[in-house]
């Protein structure tokens, strides 16, 4: 599920799904601010809860589907000790 009220369609998610089940809900005038992530192909999402783990903005919340265990140490995320904010690691 989706939180489009803490969703900012930044992409990260989309990118991160290797099976292509996610998208951008694109605007539909120009200044149109309802443009969030949106899972359009439910068949093809495995589970594995990438896109969830990478969601800078904790929009993401896996439900109705067992997290893969083998995906259980995939990008793990660390806390910032200062405001306890996830910090994506960049690969070089």
């Amino acid at each position: 599920m989706i939180d489009a009220a803490l969703c900012s369609a930044c992409g990260i998610c989309v990118h991160m799904c290797t099976h292509g089940a996610l998208g951008i809900i694109r605007p539909r005038f120009r200044g149109d601010l309802n443009v969030t992530a949106w899972l359009s192909d439910e068949k093809k999402c495995v589970g594995c809860g990438l896109c969830a783990r990478e969601c800078p903005m904790d929009a993401i919340q896996m439900e109705g589907k067992e997290l893969h265990e083998s995906h259980a140490q995939i990008a793990p995320m660390r806390k910032n000790a200062e405001g306890g904010r996830r910090i994506i690691k960049r690969r070089s």
